[in-house]
């Protein structure tokens, strides 16, 4: 009955919305007589192969390692170079010989770096596209052919150097990070282009659901002066700083805030202990920072309730997230606790977030949970948040099941076998962790950094184990309060209101 009322207007109509060319995939046939084929030949006799095999030099095959913390403490050398830099080191075989390697190098005060994140972070990106000595296709050049993983990057007051290779190459490699740290190149052709990747990031970025909404949750959870070293910047003030930033910045800021006196180095795999400490030495042992370091503490802010809605047009996902602040520290009493409250609620696949919003109710892709505990040095601002991604005309139903899902958390609280899971979950996932030599290195820096071994670990998983129920609903009463949290949503809804 409806193929019935269509008219010639209506076709034309639709063809127009739709048939685009720009949506267009093109596929042509060209026929020939004489198609160019590959042949593939017969297959070998294979014991003829075999009969001249020679096989290569053996792979290390590493060694089997015990994961504890009380092993890896047993295995753990500690030293420091001349400067006063922390140097960490557990030496074990690895298949293939292969160490990785961690570097965290601090810098500034907070009255020291105000105004200074977009030079900042700039600076540091350059230190790894390169050196004096090389410029940066050869020095990349360099360390592929080296078949080492290298990265530079920036946190909140601090160059962080990450490397993976393998113990024959591993010397030549210090001497490329010394190169990249001491002596960069700082080419004006490789700072705008650096530029112009960033600012197309931020573009390509600027209306992702999941990109923006996020970075208004952070704004809202942890507000902070704009010339503080840690404010979260909008899309639009990245671009902007970025933008502004000179060459003759970039070479000021590094020579004024790098060294390394105040840094931690860790290593972990095969190596030589003290030949990579001599050669540490030789290249960082003596490079100082003429601005003294001082941890920028972040004030506590009470949460407030609020709503908002970021606006991203033709997107056919968004994003919703909610969470509150609290007064709460890495060594605070309820942190363990908090940990696992985080474990039930939304931070693992197997969590109640997950299995409702995206397993039983199919509203979600993805639902999680995050708590974010600071170090003592850091402050006591501590924040709790959840996260969902879905498809704009499902709002509604997500924000309630969202709301129920506090609500159960809170009324309901959580039973004895549900904590169990999800401790076991939480542990195990610790003990992969200190498995992974990738990721043991920076829990030494992150030890390291707080004048902690690796007992603090065992404390902590023996914290874990101790949490009763009735103490980790207590938490949840304590801690988590709807009424004092913040929601945003970002996505292509039908009524939008500017964030905030």
């Amino acid at each position: 009955d409806r193929l019935k009322t269509v008219t010639v207007q209506d076709v034309i109509a639709v063809a127009a919305k739709y048939l685009k060319p720009q949506n267009r995939t093109l596929g042509e046939y060209v026929p020939t007589e004489k198609p160019d084929r590959a042949e593939v030949p017969v297959a070998p006799a294979v014991e003829p192969l075999v009969a001249a095999l020679k096989p290569g030099a053996p792979v290390a095959q590493g060694e089997a390692f015990d994961p504890s913390p009380a092993n890896i403490e047993a295995r753990t050398i500690r030293t420091t170079l001349s400067n006063g830099a922390k140097l960490v080191m557990v030496p074990k075989k690895t298949r293939a010989a292969v160490v990785d390697l961690m570097m965290s190098l601090h810098f500034g005060t907070l009255d020291s770096l105000k105004g200074q994140q977009d030079v900042a972070d700039l600076a540091i990106t350059m230190l790894g596209r390169g050196t004096k000595k090389l410029p940066y296709k050869e020095f990349r050049s360099r360390i592929e052919a080296l078949k080492a993983q290298f990265n530079i990057g920036s946190a909140p007051q601090a160059v962080v150097v990450q490397l993976e290779a393998k113990r024959p190459e591993l010397n030549e490699l210090l001497d490329l990070i010394g190169d990249s740290l001491t002596e960069p190149a700082f080419d004006g052709a490789e700072l705008e282009a650096l530029k112009k990747e960033q600012l197309a990031q931020i573009e390509s970025m600027k209306n992702e659901p999941r990109v923006v909404g996020d970075l208004e949750l952070q704004r809202a959870l942890m507000p902070r002066a704009k010339d503080h070293p840690k404010y979260v910047q909008t899309m639009a003030e990245s671009a902007a700083g970025v933008t502004a930033v000179t060459l003759e910045q970039v070479k000021a800021f590094h020579s004024k805030f790098l060294g390394a006196q105040n840094s931690e180095i860790a290593l972990v795999g095969d190596f030589d202990p003290v030949e990579v400490k001599a050669k540490l030495e030789a290249r960082l042992g003596k490079w100082s920072s003429k601005e003294k370091y001082v941890i920028a503490p972040d004030a506590f802010v009470e949460s407030k309730a609020g709503q908002s809605t970021v606006p991203t047009p033709d997107k056919a996902q968004a994003w919703v997230g909610q969470g509150l602040a609290f007064h709460g520290t890495k060594d605070g009493p309820d942190a363990p606790a908090l940990m696992l409250v985080n474990a039930v609620f939304g931070g693992t696949a197997a969590s109640r977030l997950f299995d409702q919003l995206r397993e039983k109710q199919g509203l979600s892709y993805g639902a999680y949970s995050a708590a974010q505990i600071p170090e003592a040095t850091q402050g006591d601002r501590a924040a709790f948040w959840s996260m969902a991604i879905y498809a704009p005309q499902n709002v509604t139903k997500v924000e309630t099941a969202l709301s129920q899902e506090y609500e159960k958390l809170i009324t309901v609280g959580v039973k004895a076998p549900e904590l169990d899971a999800q401790r076991k979950t939480l542990l195990d996932s610790r003990a992969q962790a200190r498995a992974s030599d990738g990721q043991l290195v920076n829990i030494l820096i992150r030890n390291a950094q707080n004048d902690r071994t690796m007992a603090w670990e065992e404390q902590l998983d023996g914290k874990l184990k101790a949490v009763t129920v009735e103490e980790l609903n207590a938490v949840i009463k304590r801690t988590i309060d709807p009424k004092k949290m913040t929601l945003i949503k970002a996505g292509a809804f039908k009524t939008v209101a500017a964030p905030n």
